[in-house]
């Protein structure tokens, strides 16, 4: 949960000076019955209610695909990044030299996925059809 007194406090936080870091700045978040809110609208609301902008270090920004491509200790060519917003964990892998592929969580939306892949769901990653495909 979020509310309006957490906003005030972080709001006068990042105005005192502290710094504010985002993990993430996904507007929304699929589910079921329609997109929710996610961490980028508190990050907005945040950031606008203190006049700052927060330094974001989750996706879409490389750091932290580094950081897995590092312990899995293979190139990134050898690398997919699997997910279902173009926004943050497509353009993620992207920025990192990653290949991509979009779970599509919705209506298929060909036209607005940047991926180097599209899928209709994760059981189509261990389908004859999508693993030969993604080889």
């Amino acid at each position: 949960g979020f509310d309006y007194r957490e906003l005030r406090i972080a709001a006068s936080a990042a105005r005192g000076g502290a710094a504010l870091y985002a993990t993430g700045r996904d507007a929304t978040f699929p589910m079921p019955d329609g997109p929710w809110p996610a961490t980028g609208a508190i990050v907005a609301a945040i950031e606008t209610a203190s006049g700052t902008s927060a330094i974001a270090v989750g996706k879409p920004e490389p750091a932290l695909f580094e950081v897995a491509r590092g312990r899995l200790e293979l190139p990134a060519d050898r690398i997919a990044v699997v997910g279902d917003t173009p926004g943050s964990d497509i353009e993620g892998g992207r920025r990192a030299g990653m290949s991509t592929v979009l779970v599509q969580t919705d209506s298929p939306r060909r036209d607005v996925a940047p991926a180097d892949f599209v899928i209709g769901g994760l059981p189509d990653l261990l389908a004859d059809e999508g693993s030969r495909r993604l080889r």
